[in-house]
Formats: C-alpha cells, sequence, structure tokens
C-alpha cells in the first residue's frame, strides 16, 4: 500500500509552526514559501500532501498569501455544521427555499450562451432561442465560463478570466457496515503520491451503524479502478459497499498573480451593473464565495 498520513496528525503539524507562517510575503508560491519554512523534505512528505489534500489539485504553485489566511470572524455564524443529508442536503434545501421565493423564476434544462449589452442593461441569449432582458446580472460560474460569455462585449475581462486555470477531480463517496473495516474512527485521510488527494469521512457525525468516506481522485482513473482504490484503502471489498456515487469537480487553481488578476477584473467591473461571484475571488471555500457574494451585492445595491 502506499504511504498515507492520517489527516488528524496534520493540524498539530501545521499550528506548530512558528509565528511566521501568517507573515508569508505576497507573490510567493504555497512551494517557495512553505518549503523554505519547514525545509524540502518536510514539505514533500507531510505539508505539500496535505495541501495538496486541503485544494484537491496540486497545491505547489498556488499564492502562498491565500492559505490559512486570516478572515473576520461572526461569532453568531455556527463554524461547524451538518444536516440529516450532510451539507448537499442543506445546500439543496436553501436553493429550494430560494426559488420558491416571490418573485423568483427558476428555468431548468436551458443554458445561457451569450451576453449582450442592450440600452444600459444586459440581453441573455439562452440556447433554446429565447432571451432575457436585465438591468443588472449577477454570474456565479467558474472563471472559464465567464470568458466564454463576454469574449464579445468584454473581451479584456474574459482574457483576466480565462488566464485562471481549472483543476479537475472526481470525487467517489462510499456508504458501507460500520463493522466491515477495522479502521478506526476518522475525521479523514491524507494520501501521499497516491491516485487520490485526500477521504473525508463522516465520522464526526454519531452513528454506528454504517460508515462513509468520500474521496477525492485525481483525473483520469476509470470509475472501476477508483471504487477498487477506495475499498482497498477502507479496507473492505466492493460487495461490501452498500452504496456509493460519483461526481465530477472543477475548482479554481489559483496562482502568485491572481491578486492582480482579480484587481483588474474588480477594476473592470466598477460602474457597470454586472456582478461576478463563486469561489475564484480570494479563496475556494464557501466562505469565500459568501463574501464574495455579500461584497457584490453592495456594490450592486449601496444602501
Amino acid at each position: 500500500m502506499k504511504s498515507i498520513a492520517g489527516a488528524l496528525s496534520i493540524p498539530r503539524l501545521l499550528w506548530s509552526l512558528p509565528r511566521a507562517l501568517w507573515l508569508r510575503p505576497a507573490g510567493a508560491s504555497v512551494e517557495e514559501y512553505f518549503g523554505g519554512l519547514v525545509g524540502r523534505w518536510n514539505f514533500d512528505q507531510v505539508l505539500g500532501p496535505a495541501l495538496d489534500a486541503m485544494t484537491c489539485q496540486p497545491a505547489s504553485r498556488f499564492p502562498a498569501d491565500e492559505v490559512f489566511r486570516k478572515k473576520p470572524r461572526d461569532k453568531s455564524v455556527l463554524r461547524s455544521f451538518t444536516g440529516v443529508a450532510g451539507l448537499g442536503g442543506l445546500v439543496d434545501g436553501l436553493a429550494d427555499a430560494l426559488a420558491k421565493s416571490p418573485g423568483v423564476v427558476l428555468r431548468t434544462g436551458v443554458a445561457v450562451e451569450r451576453i449582450e449589452p442592450c440600452n444600459g442593461g444586459h440581453r441573455l441569449l439562452l440556447s433554446d432561442g429565447s432571451s432575457i432582458t436585465a438591468t443588472t446580472v449577477v454570474l456565479a460560474v467558474a472563471p472559464d465560463v465567464v470568458a466564454r460569455l463576454l469574449q464579445g462585449p468584454m473581451p479584456a475581462l474574459a482574457r483576466d478570466c480565462t488566464s485562471i486555470a481549472m483543476a479537475e477531480f472526481d470525487s467517489l463517496a462510499v456508504l458501507f457496515d460500520a463493522g466491515a473495516s477495522s479502521l478506526p474512527p476518522l475525521a479523514g485521510i491524507i494520501a501521499h503520491a497516491d491516485d487520490f488527494y485526500s477521504a473525508l469521512s463522516r465520522d464526526v457525525v454519531p452513528g454506528d451503524r454504517h460508515r462513509a468516506f468520500t474521496f477525492h481522485f485525481r483525473p483520469g482513473l476509470e470509475a472501476a479502478s477508483r471504487l477498487a482504490r477506495a475499498c482497498d484503502v477502507l479496507g473492505i471489498t466492493p460487495g461490501q459497499v452498500i452504496d456509493h456515487a460519483t461526481v465530477h469537480n472543477r475548482l479554481p487553481a489559483l496562482r502568485t498573480d491572481h491578486a492582480a488578476t482579480i484587481a483588474s477584473i474588480d477594476h473592470q467591473l466598477h460602474g457597470k451593473r454586472l456582478g461576478l461571484a463563486g469561489n475564484w475571488f480570494a479563496g475556494v471555500s464557501i466562505e469565500d464565495s459568501l463574501l464574495r457574494a455579500a461584497a457584490e451585492f453592495a456594490r450592486l445595491y449601496p444602501a
């Protein structure tokens, strides 16, 4: 079996790093800064794989100042939570509630093909041949999708968005009887030089009948091989898997020039009734996405 580090031991390493961890210079990559801080061997064997697992992609070229970035804390907001159907169920419930709100029109099975200027606003040309006009448009999509939609009316902004690469990975969730695996309770697993970046566990949620893990695999591995590797790590057979599901994911691959790129994008959005939101502005977390959405709302609809 390839070398695997338990995720529960990694936080102790991260929080034991000197205070200089929070004083990293702007413009340095993760590999340049953290490799120099903890040493090449420690970075390659421990910290590098931990950061790869956190970002679900090779993180060595990530901007160092975007990792563990200190953020304002609102103590009235829960820091850790889940639901009966997991976080995905909570998100689905929120989306359903928003779709049923007064004034909200939800259209499924149709895509926006292009955005054009129209009488001081925007016209959205849809895949079914229809169009929608609006004074204000907010896009919460990946940067390459923004580039495709706006390459006509805003070519410079489209070029900036094109420069932001995307990383792809496949997530496999497996459910099995609690007694099938001899692995002790885990928060997760961090892989080193393996087919997957990490595996997150539902062991943190009380329950004695079943266990569930979600593996984040590097791209290119066939479905049967992903399942076989997950079972090998868990010490079970594919026949002991009660249920499993796979989702293909895409995340932004931030680079050291990312802050300058976002500054250029924001400059071009200034004064326009066009908003951009998502997880590719100041980090890839859910919290980062919400902060960007709130900032864009405040810009477009000032009090």
